[in-house]
């Protein structure tokens, strides 16, 4: 039986109000004279009252005093006690046991069944994003999932109490004697190297830690776990991969239209990268929400991560935008004749792109464009109630308007 002193001190920290000692009692299987007994001598022994009494509950007056003085000793093994520590103590618990009951959690671990109940169901949570299942029945608590993504919690779990000495107490709780410290930075080292040579990223030192301890879990040999790792780089830390043919088209047309940003396009937006090239790389374990939108006219492929980048795209000043003469005449033979004569205005700046209307209907399709600005031109102004919404300058059409256009477009330069 554990140490009755231990259990009273465990259970009074689990409930902040306090319990009364025939509440203690019956939780303990004792007399309540022996809890009010036990209570003395532990204010005597922790040479303060550290255990209170409001009427009719006992309550504890100090909790970081008494947690400091807590530690289960199990085959050398010191399990710290504080409440942050148990999603990963409970955690270890259902990983290094098919199947595991309550009341041994609590015995081994001293902690309340309703800490541990509460905990669960974190747990629960938790592993569901990582295709996991924590099933209870009348038999006890069973972790159900592949080894891969049960290693791969656990390491989460365990960067609670990651520290640059690699000190972590949880290490020694997971390889208990076959834990050696200077074989884990070792380890470290040189996936820090082989990711710097292979994909000339730099991890975080959280990261190197998760992939260090999966592969000394698992050795990280196979096939399985490489492709694991590949995407858990990619798509976990948010790095981008190198650019395909595709996407540089795609980044260039992003350039011709905001030339000002081009060191924020190519290489991101502060610590945020955009991922054209990762919406095409096809995961197998880390899947991602891919989104499409259009800014200037261009789409767009985004992840969650790219928010920000997408975010300073769409707020780039007006003046910046893509521009597009849109001209209209009902006169088929007249509007053909203003096409040529404007064609070489897309020469002097690439960026500007001509549309030919002579249907009244297509106006409104043509001049409603978000993210552009519109240049407009026809023998007579045209309004519509939504052209207020849009970025549209009115020019009307005459002999000499390409001179007009030139001098316009040079002052938006």
């Amino acid at each position: 039986m554990l140490n009755i002193k231990r259990q009273i001190l465990i259970a009074l920290l689990n409930q902040k109000k306090g319990l009364r000692s025939s509440d203690l009692a019956k939780q303990l299987d004792v007399t309540p004279r022996t809890i009010r007994n036990n209570i003395t001598e532990l204010n005597r022994s922790l040479q303060g009252k550290v255990i209170g009494y409001r009427r009719p509950f006992f309550y504890i007056s100090n909790p970081e005093l008494v947690r400091r003085h807590i530690f289960i000793k199990d085959n050398q093994l010191h399990y710290p006690n504080y409440p942050s520590d148990r999603p990963f103590l409970i955690y270890l618990q259902l990983y290094n046991q098919p199947k595991v009951k309550i009341q041994d959690i609590s015995s081994k671990l001293h902690i309340g069944r309703n800490e541990i109940e509460n905990s669960i169901k974190d747990l629960k949570r938790l592993c569901c994003q990582y295709h996991l299942k924590i099933e209870t029945n009348s038999s006890g608590i069973s972790l159900v999932g592949q080894q891969i993504w049960q290693n791969y919690v656990l390491a989460l779990l365990s960067t609670k109490r990651i520290s640059r000495l690699v000190k972590n107490q949880y290490l020694y709780l997971i390889f208990q004697e076959k834990f050696s410290k200077d074989k884990f930075i070792s380890k470290i080292t040189t996936i820090n190297k082989k990711v710097k040579n292979e994909y000339n990223l730099q991890l975080e030192d959280k990261d190197l830690y998760i992939l260090a301890l999966m592969t000394m879990l698992e050795n990280g040999t196979s096939k399985q776990y490489q492709k694991f790792y590949q995407e858990l780089i990619f798509y976990v830390n948010s790095k981008t991969l190198k650019l395909c043919e595709s996407d540089k088209v795609i980044y260039q047309s992003l350039v011709k239209v905001f030339p000002q940003y081009k060191d924020t396009i190519y290489n991101g937006l502060g610590n945020i990268s955009h991922h054209l090239k990762l919406v095409q790389f096809q995961p197998s374990y880390f899947s991602l929400n891919i989104k499409k939108t259009k800014i200037a006219n261009i789409t767009l492929s985004y992840t969650e991560q790219d928010k920000e980048f997408i975010s300073f795209l769409r707020h780039i000043p007006t003046k910046f935008l893509r521009k597009r003469i849109v001209v209209y005449e009902s006169n088929i033979f007249e509007l053909t004749k203003y096409g040529d004569k404007l064609a070489f205005l897309t020469i002097l700046f690439p960026e500007l792109e001509i549309k030919l209307s002579n249907n009244l209907f297509d106006l409104d399709k043509l001049l409603h464009v978000k993210n552009e600005q519109i240049i407009f031109l026809a023998k007579k102004e045209r309004i519509s109630l939504f052209d207020e919404k849009y970025h549209i300058q009115f020019f009307k059409l005459e002999p000499k308007i390409s001179q007009k256009l030139i001098y316009y477009l040079l002052e938006q330069e």
